[in-house]
């Protein structure tokens, strides 16, 4: 089929709009009689091709939304200032009952078809929302949303229904600047997706929107090209696609007419109907598009710019995409601040393919902070900038929004930067080692046989993985069968990831999606927090079966000293990969954390075999860190010998032996004539680690230690804090 020809002159960024401190009723004024001919838009029948596109002019939109207006007025009053909320399906209608709301000085709230019937009424008690509007689609959610409230309920209005004469002036009209207190009113709601409790308001200025489209009319790259952008209306993409970018860039966004979900193949159709387009896509649909036929998905090369984000895209199919002559650039950006990723290529053309997951930030706009967070890592801090600020400001020194995005900068290209995930990815575990969540989502989702992960462990001694099984595969006989068949890919994960945070075979948790899925957010993306408080009796099953009394059938016949330590040199060997010679230390050939907490749960059954009534101490692997020592214990333990695991003398012996061979090639210190103090002075790294606390506890009861400077990282206080509550939960004294 022939590429279809696209008409029509769009509102050009040399254009004489006036938008610096005007609010947006008169913007509209403006582009409805000064550039009533100028096409805004595009609708495309998706369900038939015959259909041809057809052209909206602002002058459409703008008499349009009059007659909306006059007709909420009708039914609400001429209340001067007013909110209302719509839950409805985006269309060209749901557009104009925003602009309507606009033109009578209202504010509107724009709510997700997936929000929950609690989050709808959370977002509309926060505004004082006075009405509600909504379409057949959405009528019950809608009805419950407003169940308990004192909020009309309305149908979306159709313009095509309702018969008003609307005559406008002849232009070209000049409008006038308002104060800086009436540009910094609230025409427009957004919501967060409710990561954390219910969904929150955020707002959105005449400020804001238009100085961001200001900042837009210095990009005269894409004129006239018409916008595929798929997204809901509700979503911070979504509106900016249909308000900014056209008045502010001159782009031509298309509404899609379907009475079918969208998929890759309608979405590749789409694309044939508007040559040259911009195009936003989640990364999901682009990787589903590359299963189709190459004849199929080649349209992505007849692109102007195929935009991503909002998820990372597998690092394959974005190579592909490169390769083929696709033009991929991945962007960045927040309901907050607004669009923060360039709309060109972030790097020079030999690196492209390379440098797909980077993005070269704007700075244009506003100052861009870096607070460093750990290593090469730094939380973006968007701050106030010469002609706009964040619609939200969240943090202070410096005052701006803190993204919560974590960002590593690229290696040799200066200012292109790769999302890490997260500030909230990083799990914490009880030893103070953290985790990085999005490192192990990203190396588990490389199988084929996986189509989502929740990373869990947050206080606990070790990490653990939610995951789930892609839909599209053949189901397993049991959830053993399905870790079975991805372990290879967990074994390769387990050689990259930090030690402290590989993944046991225990701690792999299979999702159970036809009685609990994931909960997701409007952007696909999984919800973490409210899938973990799902799957909460899973996972605490999980670290529980870990913690409990098993393998008795393995130790049974185990009870001659001699057994006892062949059990656990064959458990050391096991969990380490390789031998390791009795009297060799665990901690000095590289095992850690992870392992200790292995070798205790390999040791447990036997300890259970002879001691009735008692908990293995967690510490066991710390305290008796070598084959020979961690057998003598459990020896003793079998005879009913009770053994002092705080027997100090033994302690202090190994402190002193590990010092006198880490010190034994010091060069001498010159002679000094200032007294020296009788007691000793330790420096200790990693005090709030596992083996640290108890070394600290330790030097802290010896008398002839005067000070131990423990190496934090972040306000002393903090620390401090930390640390003391490290004592209490291992019952030390914590007043010292």
């Amino acid at each position: 089929m022939p590429a279809p020809v696209l008409t029509g002159l769009p509102v050009v960024p040399s254009d004489p709009l006036k938008l610096d401190h005007v609010p947006l009723w008169d913007v509209y004024r403006q582009l409805g009689i000064n550039f009533g001919d100028r096409v805004f838009a595009r609708v495309m029948d998706a369900d038939n091709d015959d259909v041809p596109l057809e052209n909206i002019s602002y002058r459409k939109l703008y008499t349009d939304s009059l007659k909306v207006a006059s007709a909420m007025k009708e039914k609400l009053g001429t209340e001067e200032k007013l909110t209302y909320a719509i839950l409805a399906n985006s269309s060209y209608a749901y557009l104009v009952n925003i602009i309507a709301g606009w033109l009578n000085h209202w504010t509107v709230l724009l709510l997700s078809v997936r929000n929950s019937a609690a989050g709808n009424d959370s977002l509309l008690k926060a505004v004082k929302a006075k009405a509600l509007i909504t379409d057949s689609k959405n009528r019950k959610a809608a009805e419950a949303a407003v169940q308990e409230l004192s909020v009309t309920l309305l149908e979306i209005h159709d313009p095509e229904e309702i018969s008003i004469d609307i005559e406008l002036p002849n232009g070209p009209i000049e409008v006038e600047t308002v104060s800086p207190d009436v540009f910094k009113e609230i025409p427009l709601y957004l919501h967060s997706s409710g990561t954390s409790g219910h969904p929150k308001p955020i707002p959105q200025s005449h400020e804001h929107i238009l100085t961001d489209t200001i900042a837009i009319r210095s990009n005269r790259n894409y004129v006239g090209a018409p916008a595929y952008a798929p997204l809901p209306l509700f979503h911070g993409i979504g509106i900016y696609c249909f308000t900014r970018w056209p008045m502010g860039a001159g782009h031509i966004p298309t509404f899609i007419n379907t009475k079918l979900p969208l998929t890759s193949t309608s979405m590749l159709r789409h694309l044939r109907r508007l040559p040259g387009a911009l195009c936003f896509l989640a990364p999901m649909l682009l990787e589903d598009a590359l299963r189709e036929p190459p004849e199929d998905y080649g349209v992505l090369k007849t692109t102007r710019r195929i935009f991503y984000g909002g998820a990372p895209l597998d690092k394959a199919a974005g190579k592909q995409l490169i390769e083929m002559g696709a033009p991929l650039v991945q962007l960045f950006g927040t309901t907050e601040v607004s669009m923060l990723g360039i709309t060109d290529f972030p790097g020079p053309p030999e690196s492209r393919v390379e440098d797909v997951p980077y993005v070269r930030l704007r700075d244009d706009q506003y100052v861009l902070h870096w607070e460093p967070f750990d290593g090469k890592l730094s939380e973006l801090i968007v701050c106030p900038g010469k002609i706009t600020m964040p619609a939200v400001l969240n943090h202070q020194n410096p005052l701006g929004y803190a993204t919560n995005d974590l960002w590593e900068p690229h290696p040799t290209i200066p200012g292109l930067f790769r999302h890490c995930g997260r500030k909230d990815s990083v799990t914490v575990l009880s030893n103070g080692e953290k985790t990085d969540n999005r490192q192990i989502e990203l190396l588990l989702m490389d199988n084929p046989l996986i189509n989502g992960v929740v990373v869990f462990g947050a206080g606990r001694p070790l990490n653990g993985v939610l995951v789930r099984q892609d839909p599209g595969t053949s189901p397993f006989s049991s959830p053993s069968a399905f870790i079975d068949a991805i372990w290879p890919t967990i074994e390769h994960l387990n050689t990259i990831v930090p030690n402290h945070s590989r993944i046991i075979r225990e701690m792999v948790v299979v999702a159970d999606v036809e009685k609990k899925p994931f909960v997701q957010s409007d952007k696909g993306s999984i919800k973490t927090k409210d899938t973990l408080t799902l799957y909460k009796e899973d996972i605490d099953a999980a670290y529980e079966a870990l913690e409990a009394e098993s393998g008795e059938e393995m130790v049974k016949d185990i009870g001659t000293p001699e057994q006892i330590q062949s059990y656990v040199r064959e458990s050391v060997k096991k969990i380490a990969k390789r031998p390791i010679g009795d009297s060799e230390d665990f901690f000095e050939n590289g095992l850690d954390s992870l392992h200790a907490v292995q070798i205790r749960t390999e040791v447990k059954p036997l300890f259970a075999k002879f001691v009735k009534g008692e908990e293995l101490v967690h510490n066991v692997a710390y305290v008796h860190p070598t084959i020979s020592q961690l057998s003598a214990y459990l020896i003793a333990r079998s005879k009913g010998e009770v053994v002092n695991l705080d027997d100090p003398v033994a302690l202090i012996s190994r402190i002193e032996a590990c010092i006198e061979r880490w010190t034994a090639n010091l060069p001498e210190r010159p002679a000094s004539t200032v007294s020296v103090s009788e007691k000793k002075t330790f420096a200790l790294t990693g005090s709030t680690g596992s083996l640290g606390v108890h070394t600290l506890r330790y030097l802290l009861e010896r008398d002839d230690v005067e000070k131990v400077y423990c190496f934090h990282r972040g306000a002393s206080d903090a620390a401090i804090q930390r640390q003391r509550k490290l004592f209490q939960d291992r019952a030390y004294p914590s007043n010292s």
